[in-house]
């Protein structure tokens, strides 16, 4: 009988990172029996934990669900979702605490900021300090980037990349229209503002941005940018792509926008590599892990339009026989890496 693995994922309620967790799900399947506790609605996951949707946070009663979780206990390994400088993680540690030391694992999803501290503020540093505590607690972690191994001493670590789905679709040639796709949740940190830049700069192209605001106040702001650089070539939908949509959606552009100013891991990326779509990044460390699949920028709009108006068929072509090649080698190495986990 195969081994059981449980994943705990105290953070991923939004839509991206079910698609992060469906393509673990899948994958891992092959070497492991998987269970997933998560914190969304999805007939992979076993457990949703509650939340109080009415605050930016878990609630009291979340935490002591946290704490008192009934985790199952013939998991022979327990692994643990960890986001930069989420405080939830560390509400996870008295049921983790109670599987021996080599059967559980810490998967960091930034280890870069993980390890940094790089943002301000009080939630920061408490996130920092919660950073420190995990770190003694567990001493096998999972990364998504070998190079980061160096940077945990003493520390057994396992490198599995973003998972891909398991019939991520391949390259085929098409025409290029000149028309580029920002989509998903939209909040200060995905920077939209950069997009209505980049479209008053290139009036022949065409940009449309699909989403929900975090807020009516960004929203307004948003609407006030375009009225002020009179953009005319930028179209917003204001509403999320149904799942059964993204395929067709995405194959009408030559590119998905996504100059974040802050990202732990991508749900968006993850679902645009799945289709085979190209996406244009900024540089930001949790980008650079996932090259073989998106081009990284520094977030100048000149970089980014000389970038875009370079995109013919035949580049087009390249990029996404690059993204299948991306895919088909992260899905090999995924699976090595599970194999190491024993």
């Amino acid at each position: 009988m195969k081994k059981k693995i449980l994943l705990i994922d105290p953070v991923g309620r939004t839509r991206g990172m079910e698609r992060w967790h469906q393509n673990f799900f899948a994958l891992t399947s092959k070497v492991f029996r998987v269970e997933i506790f998560g914190n969304y609605d999805s007939d992979f996951v076993r457990q949703k934990f509650i939340y109080d949707k009415d605050k930016k946070g878990a609630s009291l009663r979340s935490i002591f669900s946290f704490a008192f979780a009934r985790l199952p206990k013939d998991a022979d390994r327990v692994v643990l979702a960890h986001y930069g400088e989420s405080l939830n993680t560390l509400l996870f540690l008295p049921a983790i605490l109670r599987y021996k030391r080599n059967q559980r694992f810490l998967l960091i999803h930034d280890a870069v900021s993980t390890l940094k501290n790089e943002r301000k503020g009080i939630r920061s540093k408490m996130g920092h300090f919660a950073n420190k505590l995990l770190m003694k607690a567990f001493d096998n972690l999972i990364v998504h980037n070998k190079s980061v191994s160096e940077l945990f001493p003493g520390k057994s670590v396992t490198f599995l990349p973003l998972p891909p789905a398991i019939s991520s679709h391949a390259a085929v040639k098409v025409p290029a229209t000149g028309s580029y796709i920002f989509w998903g949740f939209i909040k200060r940190s995905k920077n939209v503002e950069f997009v209505i830049d980049l479209a008053s700069r290139m009036p022949e192209k065409t940009f449309d941005v699909y989403g929900t605001f975090i807020n009516e106040e960004y929203k307004a702001a948003f609407n006030e940018r375009v009225k002020t650089l009179e953009v005319k070539n930028l179209r917003f939908y204001e509403f999320f792509i149904p799942e059964s949509e993204v395929d067709e959606v995405l194959s009408r552009y030559d590119a998905v926008l996504m100059p974040y100013t802050f990202i732990t891991n991508s749900g968006i990326l993850q679902t645009n590599a799945d289709y085979c779509a190209v996406s244009v990044t900024s540089d930001l460390a949790a980008f650079k892990v996932c090259s073989d699949i998106s081009i990284n920028l520094p977030l100048e709009v000149e970089i980014w339009k000389d970038w875009l108006a370079s995109l013919d068929s035949e580049r087009l072509l390249a990029e996404k026989t690059r993204i299948t090649l991306g895919n088909e080698k992260r899905a090999s190495d995924f699976i090595e890496g599970l194999k190491q986990l024993g």
